[in-house]
């Protein structure tokens, strides 16, 4: 996950559902590393990432990462994509913006 001045992120959850008879165990993701990612070329980039891996996935596991970036400057929004490489089940995407 990447953040930057124009979208910072500010709240990081992440968990992987077992499956256990009848309903999930979840279990929380604890470790994020977060790093300054520099690209060649670029005089000043604050772009950070942060990863993470999902603990104990197996077959029937689901993933679960909930965020909350904040963009300051409406001109600059990122993409957000309901779907990825990686089957996806729900994508919810919701906007608050201040009263005018």
């Amino acid at each position: 996950m990447y953040s930057s001045y124009f979208n910072r992120l500010q709240k990081l959850e992440a968990r992987t559902l077992l499956p256990a008879n009848n309903d999930y165990k979840t279990v929380k993701v604890t470790d994020f590393k977060n790093k300054f990612e520099m690209r060649p070329g670029v005089f000043f980039d604050d772009v950070r990432s942060t990863s993470f891996s999902y603990p104990a996935v197996v077959p029937g596991a689901r993933t679960v990462a909930d965020y909350t970036t904040r963009h300051p400057d409406g001109r600059f929004l990122v993409p957000f994509n309901f779907a990825s490489y990686v089957p996806v089940r729900h994508a919810e995407l919701t906007i608050t913006a201040p009263a005018p």
